[in-house]
């Protein structure tokens, strides 16, 4: 409901440009690409990319655009992070700013959070292998322990609550956490996580 024609940010009236990011398995450049110095995979020796590597990739790419303005700069998270770093470095470039659940700089916290996940799947033996469908099973555990960060307490309790007390086991809550797991595997490369995660914490 946020992005196309008579949505709140309106195909009809404005140009929306979405650019992938540095590190990511979506596109530009990221551990599953080749490395040119040695042939091989970067997989888990992907150089460590932070926020301010990726604005300057998109900088790079308004450039080359010939984008003179930017109306809105949006993002969230991550996204949210590069938009705050892009509009700080070229604040005459930006119009309009908004950051959604992101930060100015990252918090102990979170770097912990992102190091539980980072641990969850280099515990997976098969990261260390280097291929493309590596560390699947770490990085279900991963999203797993940062669903914990994006619901709260009392969600939990509202959602994924028994109503059948005497129930011991196959908690809604539990399946609900292998759910979210498993549907990021089907669609993200570990070492790309890795990397964003690294990313995240750099961001101040």
């Amino acid at each position: 409901g946020l992005i196309g024609s008579g949505k709140i940010l309106d195909t009809d009236k404005y140009f929306v440009l979405c650019a992938n990011v540095i590190g990511s398995c979506y596109g530009t450049t990221g551990p599953d690409h080749i490395n040119p110095l040695n042939g091989d995979r970067y997989g888990k020796d992907f150089p460590l990319v932070t926020i301010r590597d990726m604005v300057k990739a998109h900088e790079l790419l308004r450039e080359y655009l010939s984008i003179e303005q930017i109306y809105l700069l949006i993002g969230g998270s991550l996204g949210g992070q590069q938009a705050l770093e892009w509009a700080i470095s070229h604040p005459d470039r930006m119009q309009n700013l908004c950051i959604l659940a992101s930060n100015a700089k990252h918090s102990a916290w979170g770097i912990a959070f992102n190091e539980a996940q980072r641990m969850a799947i280099e515990a997976d033996p098969t990261f260390h292998n280097n291929a493309p469908e590596s560390g699947k099973e770490g990085l279900e555990a991963a999203r797993a322990i940062a669903m914990l960060s994006y619901r709260t307490y009392s969600i939990y309790d509202e959602k994924q609550s028994e109503t059948n007390p005497d129930k011991i086991d196959a908690f809604r809550a539990a399946s609900y956490q292998r759910y979210q797991g498993n549907k990021l595997q089907q669609r993200f490369n570990a070492y790309a996580y890795m990397t964003l995660s690294k990313a995240m914490d750099s961001h101040n």
